[in-house]
């Protein structure tokens, strides 16, 4: 279609059409797969704005400035290869961005739940294979193993970061998979919160790398909504 356009505006206009399409495929995935549900705001956001400045903008920017209909067709296939793998090259970086900001981990500490991207996992040595093993789509619904005793929790929290040079959310080894976890502490925990009118989740903070919002967190479900 492309090298058919009787003018650099109608090629324009061709190749917008299809890096609208590509668009639109990668933004449903990034809202369903990599940030579904509420969290496409801890960082989904971003991610679809970078998408689209890429995917949107340099593609059809390049064929408007270089298309030229008199040049002989061999040439125009040339140019538009070239501009081609650009805006490829430009999408899979994009793309590589936003999976590194993608949350693999939805972890119920004690009164907040932490979410954790996929690049301060790597930082903390958690690995997506470490991560597999517990069920679940990502981000992972876990909870933070701690001590009942409220003072001995706190000991215990700062004593992990002298100890083992991490703070206790990034402690792989005190994960716990919540469809597993029945036991006094996360009962204790849960009994200390409250839920929103209609019952159906607890009203908690959710803290990220993109700031602590107010949520709300169903040991089933996980994180159903932030605001």
């Amino acid at each position: 279609m492309l090298i058919h356009a009787n003018n650099r505006w109608q090629a324009c206009g061709w190749h917008l059409v299809l890096s609208f399409l590509i668009f639109v495929a990668c933004a449903a995935w990034l809202y369903f797969v990599w940030f579904p549900g509420s969290f496409i705001k801890l960082g989904g956001v971003h991610g679809v704005l970078l998408i689209a400045s890429v995917d949107l903008v340099v593609g059809p920017l390049l064929t408007l400035m270089i298309y030229n209909p008199a040049k002989p067709r061999k040439e125009l296939v040339t140019d538009l290869s070239i501009i081609g793998v650009i805006q490829l090259g430009c999408l899979v970086y994009g793309l590589w961005a936003v999976d590194s900001q993608r949350p693999v981990v939805q972890l119920f500490v004690d009164d907040y739940v932490n979410v954790m991207n996929k690049s301060e996992a790597a930082e903390a040595g958690i690995s997506m294979a470490d991560l597999d093993v517990f069920p679940g789509a990502y981000p992972k619904g876990l909870f933070l193993e701690l001590p009942e005793d409220k003072a001995k929790m706190a000991v215990f929290i700062v004593s992990s970061r002298f100890a083992k040079g991490k703070d206790v959310t990034q402690r792989l080894d005190l994960y716990r998979a919540l469809p597993g976890v029945a036991d006094v502490g996360l009962t204790a925990r849960l009994s200390e919160l409250s839920k929103t009118q209609d019952g159906r989740c607890y009203n908690v903070k959710v803290e990220s790398v993109h700031g602590t919002f107010n949520g709300c967190w169903s040991r089933n479900a996980g994180v159903v909504s932030v605001e």
